[in-house]
């Protein structure tokens, strides 16, 4: 017997609602129904804010090789991109001196920026030094600074991330 696939179909379809698998779903309130919907809104806004923060480029990959800038997107309300290069790197007493170039790619300044250089192996916790830019960071322009590093050792030196975060922005006329 050779059963063609819309014969297949037919018969379970036939199976499926002579057996009363297709039942009707039972009547809710308009109160039922107004709650679910509150309770699957409010998960979906907790996925879209994690995949969020899942996506975030929070970190920047510094290569002092190459000299590429890396871009980190501030975990604050404002959302602000940092583009973040490593100009340089040397050792220093007993540790390194990096040298970064840090930038504002807006037409607006940014005079409180806090950062952190993360260095060592990719591990959690990972040791961090702060970046400090006491001037903040120019509309449209680069930074240089320096940090220094100790103490670390040249395999500490290998994997160099940064975050920034924007404390101010200040708009001019």
């Amino acid at each position: 017997m050779k059963f063609t696939v819309c014969s297949v179909a037919g018969l379970l379809m036939a199976l499926f609602f002579s057996n009363g698998w297709a039942q009707k779903p039972a009547t809710q309130t308009s109160d039922e129904r107004l709650k679910k919907l509150e309770q699957d809104s409010s998960l979906h806004q907790l996925l879209i804010e994690s995949q969020s923060r899942r996506s975030r480029n929070s970190y920047a990959p510094l290569d002092c090789d190459t000299k590429k800038f890396g871009t980190v997107q501030t975990d604050d309300a404002t959302h602000l991109l940092i583009l973040v290069a490593c100009e340089s790197i040397e050792p220093y007493l007993e540790g390194y001196r990096v040298v970064l170039d840090v930038g504002n790619p807006y037409f607006m300044s940014l005079p409180r920026v806090a950062g952190r250089l993360f260095f060592g192996p990719l591990t959690y916790p990972r040791r961090s030094v702060e970046i400090s830019l006491p001037q903040g960071l120019g509309p449209g322009r680069w930074t240089r600074t320096t940090v220094n590093v100790s103490p670390a050792v040249a395999a500490d030196m290998r994997s160099l991330q940064a975050d920034f975060q924007v404390e101010q922005v200040s708009l001019s006329r």
